[in-house]
C-alpha cells in the first residue's frame, strides 16, 4: 500500500465506490491480475470501514455482474470495527475470454482503468475461441442448401473414398448427412 496505486493495485476508501472497484477488478482479470482494497483512502490512509453482512452480500452481488462467471475470495479480516477488505485476482490465461462487468469491458493502463476499446475486445474474444470466428464456421446469409449441387458433393465423397480417406459407406448416404457428419451445416445453414 505504501507504493500507491499502480497497475495491480486499487485503493477505494469505501465500498460506496463499489461500481469503480467491480471495474477495476475486470481491467485486472483483462490485465495483469491485482489487488483491490476498500478502506483506504487516496492519501494512503488505513481506514477500514464497518463491514456487515449486507456488505458482503452487496460486493458478492457485484460479483455476479463479472461474465465470464468468477468465484474469489473477499478477504476481510475477522475482527469487530472497522476493517479493511481486499480481493485479490489472477491474470487471464491467454486465449481466456475477455472479462465484462456490467456488459463492459475494462483493463488496466498503468495505474487507471479504462474502458476496453472494441477492436482489442473483439480480438480477445476470436482468440478465446477461434473456431467460432474462423472463416469457416461462419454462416453467410446469402448461402442456402437449395444452392447446393448434391452430384458434385457425391463425386468429392467418391473422390475420397478411391483415395483411402473415407469409408466406403459414405457414398450411399445422402449429401445433407454427409455435410452435417463433417460439421458443415448449422440448423438449416451451410457453413463457408
Amino acid at each position: 500500500i505504501a507504493r500507491d496505486e499502480s497497475r495491480v493495485l486499487e485503493l477505494k476508501k469505501t465500498t460506496g465506490e463499489l461500481i469503480k472497484g467491480m471495474q477495476t477488478l475486470c481491467a485486472f482479470l483483462n490485465s495483469d491480475g491485482g489487488w483491490l482494497f476498500f478502506g483506504i483512502t487516496p492519501k494512503l490512509e488505513i481506514l477500514g470501514q464497518n463491514v456487515t453482512d449486507n456488505t458482503q452480500q452487496e460486493i458478492a452481488h457485484e460479483m455476479t455482474k463479472i461474465e465470464p462467471a468468477i468465484s474469489l475470495p473477499i478477504d476481510i479480516p475477522e475482527r469487530e470495527g472497522f476493517c479493511v477488505i481486499g480481493v485479490h485476482c489472477d491474470a487471464a490465461r491467454i486465449g481466456d475470454a475477455p472479462y465484462t462487468y456490467d456488459g463492459r469491458a475494462y483493463y488496466k493502463v498503468e495505474s487507471t482503468t479504462v474502458q476496453m476499446p472494441r477492436s482489442m475486445f473483439e480480438e480477445r474474444l476470436r482468440r478465446s475461441n477461434p473456431s467460432r470466428f474462423a472463416w469457416e464456421s461462419q454462416t453467410p446469409d446469402n448461402l442456402h442448401l437449395d444452392d447446393l449441387d448434391e452430384s458434385r458433393i457425391k463425386g468429392v465423397v467418391a473422390y475420397g473414398v478411391e483415395k483411402g480417406r473415407m469409408p466406403a459407406s459414405a457414398i450411399t448416404e445422402n449429401a445433407m448427412s454427409l455435410l452435417d457428419k463433417f460439421g458443415m451445416i448449422e440448423g438449416d445453414r451451410i457453413k463457408n
